[in-house]
This record gives structure tokens, sequence and C-alpha cells, in this order.
């Protein structure tokens, strides 16, 4: 076989607050082909994988002596890095394979034997539970590979036997292009039920990783041994299962560590699934999706401790039908798990947080640069790097900037509230009767003589880095409680009033905790109960300034905002 050249190109790069950043690709030389989720590390402990082009980027406090390069079925290679250095041409010997010696069968008892003790293997190591942080990235496009969305988050995650049993998002944005429309899939909470050695709620279709008998997989897998490698002095053993039932089950390749005989690597595939679990999160448009084909990427990473997941790659391509027209879209869903035992410190969302999706904290908590110039980052691709670069360009990162006239296609329930902000009026209900009754028990401050209310809720993001601590509160419209009896110019700026009142209460909090805390990095306990504390106080100004007003005039107007500007003043 011919040796396989790799290059490896590193730049280094200090970024504002003291890292080194390290990015660079790693290619095949004869064919350009890239290596993805390859994992690129130093010995200190700090690493991450390539992505789906061989793209890579390492966020360090200090520039190690060097890095190590591995890949299934490649030596793996350590590169020492110098200062001033900043292009390494790295040669990576493949190992050996010796797939002459392998006889391609229908289904191969010996094949079987391994895989199944691989998977009891996996499965016993995988069960303790780990805390990790999640970065995540999704890249749509329709029809020709026109880019539709694209969604970046960050999670907590608790894993456990090969899945992951919650992620709750710390900070994310999302962005898409005018005229268009998003499907807004909300895959974690699909991978929240997820398990790839004891799933069978029937989520999405059955692998044989979940089979607790050997003859399950027998009766319903052709199941070869199609490579073997040498990596490391370790035996890698490539085993390819294809599923007798075309529809319901996955097919795939696993790649199972003989020496230590479990599983690091399996690839699932099917195409026109079944059962289709994803739904869109936006009801109000009325969307059918069919011939959805999946791919599902995992790697597994193991320890002394035990073993977990360390990568997935999810794509998604299906038909999606919204009344007569129908369209070819594609979801690439990618989530890098790292920093295992560590997690972030989470937002508090005032009300009810257990009703929210993935979108409605994205679209309540404000993107936040600081947070993300100090946190890795899964490189992307050249066409993702583009899309990005285009929505920041033309400020179509809802979140990032909420006026951009885009909050319609991404929300129905919920809008930050920012100065001078104009609310969508269509929302809006038009009587206290058209919000449900279990709503109208929970609303702040009914002025129950002028049937005009706005709803509004805190949500409140810190970070402790080692430096400061930062904080950043704002206030939310809660449209499903918000209502305009008279749809008149007047009440609409009383119902403004309500919000700029809201704006105000958030800042004061946000300028209270910073002072509160400075550089203590507090318990989130605490600052729950300084948020409740604060909605308190809002709900009884709200109250006493605005309930009980038969007459809403032009000077009452005046006193109010006479009354905001002096708490403005105060607060410079």
């Amino acid at each position: 076989m011919k040796n396989i050249t790799f290059f490896l190109f590193i730049l280094f790069t200090t970024s504002a607050f003291g890292q080194i950043t390290i990015s660079g690709v790693v290619i095949d030389k004869e064919t350009n082909e890239p290596l993805p989720f390859a994992n690129v590390y130093s010995r200190n402990g700090d690493g991450g994988i390539t992505n789906e082009r061989g793209k890579f980027v390492l966020q360090l406090k200090k520039m190690p002596p060097t890095i190590v390069v591995s890949y299934v079925g490649y030596v793996s290679y350590e590169v020492e890095l110098k200062e001033g250095q900043d292009f390494y041409p790295i040669q990576l010997t493949p190992s050996t394979v010796r797939l002459s010696e392998i006889k391609v069968l229908a289904n191969d008892k010996s094949a079987i034997d391994l895989f199944y003790q691989a998977i009891v293997n996996s499965r016993k190591l995988s069960l303790p539970i780990r805390d990790s942080k999640v970065f995540r990235r999704t890249y749509s496009t329709i029809n020709e590979g026109t880019p539709t969305e694209l969604m970046e988050s960050y999670y907590n995650a608790t894993i456990t036997e090969g899945g992951i049993r919650s992620l709750e998002l710390k900070n994310g944005r999302v962005g898409i292009p005018f005229k268009n429309y998003i499907l807004q899939f909300d895959i974690c909470k699909v991978l929240e039920h997820y398990n790839f050695y004891g799933d069978n709620k029937g989520f999405l279709p059955t692998t044989p990783l979940q089979y607790r008998l050997k003859k399950r997989i027998d009766n319903d897998y052709f199941v070869r041994h199609t490579g073997t490698y040498i990596e490391d002095q370790d035996t890698i053993i490539k085993i390819n299962f294809e599923a007798k039932k075309k529809r319901q089950n996955f097919n795939g390749v696993a790649f199972v560590n003989k020496n230590k005989n479990y599983i690091i690597r399996v690839v699932h595939e099917i195409n026109n699934a079944k059962h289709i679990p994803f739904e869109t999160v936006n009801q109000e448009i009325n969307a059918e999706i069919k011939n959805m084909d999946v791919k599902w990427d995992t790697g597994f990473d193991y320890t002394e401790e035990g073993g977990m997941v360390k990568f997935m790659h999810l794509v998604l391509f299906f038909d999606y039908f919204n009344g007569k027209k129908s369209a070819p879209l594609k979801s690439n869903t990618k989530l890098y798990f790292y920093d295992y035992g560590k997690l972030f410190n989470l937002p508090l969302f005032g009300g009810d947080e257990q009703y929210l999706n993935d979108y409605d904290k994205i679209l309540s908590v404000p993107y936040n640069a600081a947070f993300w110039s100090r946190t890795s980052v899964l490189p992307e691709t050249g066409l993702e790097e583009r899309f990005r670069r285009d929505l920041e360009a033309n400020h179509l990162f809802v979140n990032d900037d909420p006026v951009s006239g885009n909050i319609k296609l991404l929300n129905r329930e919920f809008q930050l509230i920012q100065e001078n902000m104009q609310p969508d009026w269509g929302k809006v209900g038009k009587s206290k009767k058209s919000i449900s009754a279990y709503e109208a028990g929970n609303e702040m401050g009914i002025d129950t003589y002028n049937c005009l209310y706005a709803k509004t809720f805190f949500t409140a993001d810190y970070n402790c880095f080692g430096d400061t601590v930062q904080f950043i509160v704002k206030a939310v419209l809660d449209y499903r409680g918000s209502y305009m009896c008279d749809r008149v110019e007047r009440e609409a700026m009383f119902f403004i009033k309500y919000l700029q009142f809201a704006d105000q209460h958030a800042k004061e909090l946000e300028k209270k905790l910073s002072e509160k805390y400075r550089k203590d990095c507090p318990d989130r306990e605490a600052v729950k109960d300084d948020l409740q504390m604060a909605e308190k106080r809002l709900r009884k100004e709200i109250f006493a300034t605005f309930n009980g007003r038969h007459t809403r005039s032009k000077n009452y107007l005046k006193e109010l905002e006479n009354n905001l500007n002096n708490r403005r003043e105060r607060m410079q």
C-alpha cells in the first residue's frame, strides 16, 4: 500500500485575553480529502477534534512544547512546536491494513462474537454519570445547498451509558437570511431520550448496540469484518452491520479496540426512515416532513473512570412540504463534548423555564460576545464560515440584533425588550379572554380597570472569569399573557411604557449584581434569589403605577417618561 502523507497547517495567534489560538487542518496530500474528527491535543489535557473538513482550533493558556495528532487507522504523531514557526508539514504513516486476509461473508460469526462482546463491555464502561461542556453547531440548507439557518450554542450535559441524559443551554445565537424560513428542529430533546446502549422507546431506528442478546444481532443483521488497523500498538477492528429490516433498523460501521474490547466510534445510517421523531418548534408553520435519511457519526472516549461520548455528527436529509410547496432540506448538526467534570454557570429564567425550548432560551438571553471570545469553538467548514460572516455583516443573528425583523420567523412567544422597541402587535392578545386560565393566574400586576397588560420576565446570565464576574440581565416580553383590548395609539404608548419600566428594572438589577459580587463568583441559588426579588419589585411597581387608572392621558404619559428619565440618570 502507498504511504499517505498528511499535512497539518498551524497558525499561532494570541487573543485579547492572553490565550494562544492554534488552528489547522488535517488533509490527505494525495487526494486532498480531510480527516474528520481526528484528535488534536496537548499533553497537558487541552485538545479538540477536527471538523468534517479536517479543520481544528485549540484555545490554549500557553503554548505547549508539543501537540499530538491521531486518527483511526494511522500511527499517532507528536508534533514539536517552536516559537516563530507557523507551518509544520507532518507525515502520518498509515497502520497496516490486511484486507486481503478477509473473506467477505453474508454473516461472519467471529465478527458477531467480537462485536457483541465489545457492546457488552462498552455498556459497562459507560454506566457512570458524568458532566461535560458541549458546543453545538447546526447548519441547514435548502434546495441546491442554499443556506437557511445557522445555530451555535453551548450546553452543560449529563452523559451516561452511551447517551445524553440532559442538555441545559448556556448561551447561543441563531441566524437566518431575510425572506427565508427554517424548520427549527428541537434536536436536543430527541438526543436526551436516546441511548446507544439501551434505548427502547422508539425515538429513532434501532441499532445493534442496544441489543442485550447476541442472538438478536444474528437475527436482525448481517455482520462483517471489513478491516484491521494497528494504532499505538492497539488492534482496531472495523465491523460493518447491515439491517435486514431496511426502514426500521440502522445500518452502519463500528470501530472496535480489540485489545481493550470496547467501541471507539460508530457510524449509523438509514434511508427513508419509517419513524421520524423530529418536529418543528414553530407550530404556526404548516409543515410536513417526509423521506428522511439519517447519518449519525459518534465517537467515544475512555479514561480510567470509564467511557463517555466525545462527539456527535448528525446529518438529516428530508423533503419539506408546506401546503403545495415542497423542497429538499439538509440539517447538519455537530456536538463536541469536552471539559468532563467541569460546567458552565447557567443562565436563569424568570417565569416558567420548563416550558421553554432551546430557541426560546436563545432569544431570551442575548448573545454574549465576551463569553464566546473566551470559550473554545468547534472550527467551521468553509461554507459555514462564509454564511456566518454574511449573517454578522447583515445583523441577522436574531438575539444579537433583535430589531432586525427576523424575530417573526424565529419565535412566536418571546421577544427581548430593547430601547424604543416596537412589539409585534399582531401577537398581542385583544382581551384577557384570549389567554388561558393558567396564564391569567400567573400574570404580574393585572390592570383590571383598563384591560391593558404586558407580561414580562427576567433572564440573568453570568460568567465567572479569572479576573472578573460578568452579568447580563434582560427583560423579555411574553406574548402569551399580554393583551390590549382597545387598539388605539394612546393605549399602545402605555403598553410600551410597561416594557420600558421592565427594561429599566433589568438594567438596575444588572448593575446591582455587578456591584454585589464583583470578583466573587456567586452561587447560582443566590443569583436566583436576587432575580426573584427583582421580579417581585417589578410586579409591585407596575401594579402601583398602572393599575386602577380609569383615564390615561397625555399628561400621565409625560409623568411616566419623567419618572423613567430620572431613573436613567441615577444609573449613569
